[in-house]
């Protein structure tokens, strides 16, 4: 019985990890097609949108620093439904900033969120799941970043305001929250599943394998093609290219599916 108990337990535990990273990857895309609406909003130029990317990713660095000794202090599903919550609250300060700051600041928030659930779910991941169950996990991120863009172009496309596309996304990410508020001590449950060795790794040592600058700077560098072509990508189709809304999102939705099936 309690055999059988701990496999529909992880079996959960799965799936709220896929679901988890699918509402991961759906807010990340949406700023490229909202950034048109936005800028003309706030009345600014088209590079302003470098500082959101900016300050979205010094919050995703800190928080990614940080979450292993908050996963030790408060546990993953705490910790995955504090961050929760807050991706949530950012995705509601994008809608409904009144001032250019505000936006600013709930990118940094947005940063925070998903820097944490990011590598919450990826440390839980590498040591409960099996690698197969990780390539699937990184894939649900790019199906989320599917369907964002093409949720926020069909709102843009029908005369709402891109308050309208954050804010669904804000309230799918609230119900998350709660989900893995509710469930926080299921995460914990699955923790000693069997022995494991602890291998203490401190950075200064970490740092002096070349292997490892290496590994850092082809992922900055995969990274920002991969951020820069999906940022750009809904503004040159609709502004330069006369494409319609509809169109150029599900282009970038495509974009983001083709990396989840590659």
């Amino acid at each position: 019985m309690d055999r059988t108990h701990a496999a529909r337990t992880r079996t959960f535990l799965l799936v709220l990890a896929f679901v988890g990273f699918i509402s991961l990857g759906l807010p990340d895309a949406m700023t490229g097609v909202a950034w048109p609406s936005v800028r003309d909003t706030f009345h600014l130029r088209q590079g302003a949108v470098g500082l959101v990317l900016v300050v979205s990713g010094i919050g995703y660095l800190i928080s990614s620093f940080l979450s292993g000794q908050l996963t030790q202090a408060i546990g993953i599903g705490l910790l995955l439904a504090g961050s929760t919550g807050m991706v949530a609250a950012a995705m509601y300060g994008f809608a409904f900033a009144p001032l250019w700051l505000g936006f600013v600041l709930s990118a940094l928030l947005h940063g925070l969120g998903s820097g944490a659930i990011d590598s919450g779910l990826n440390g839980y991941a590498a040591h409960h799941m099996s690698a197969r169950h990780m390539i699937w996990l990184h894939a649900c991120y790019c199906f989320g970043a599917l369907i964002g863009p093409v949720l926020m172009s069909n709102v843009l496309a029908r005369g709402h305001h891109y308050s309208v596309g954050y804010s669904i996304t804000g309230s799918t990410m609230l119900l998350l929250a709660v989900l893995f508020l509710t469930t926080q001590r299921l995460w914990g449950e699955t923790e000693s599943t069997g022995p494991q060795i602890r291998v203490p790794l401190r950075g200064s040592g970490v740092l002096r394998h070349p292997i490892v600058w290496m590994q850092m700077a082809i992922y900055f560098l995969y990274t920002g093609l991969e951020v820069t072509f999906s940022q750009w990508t809904y503004t040159v189709l609709t502004e330069s290219r006369a494409v319609s809304p509809e169109t150029a999102g599900i282009a970038v939705g495509s974009y983001w599916g083709a990396i989840g099936v590659g």
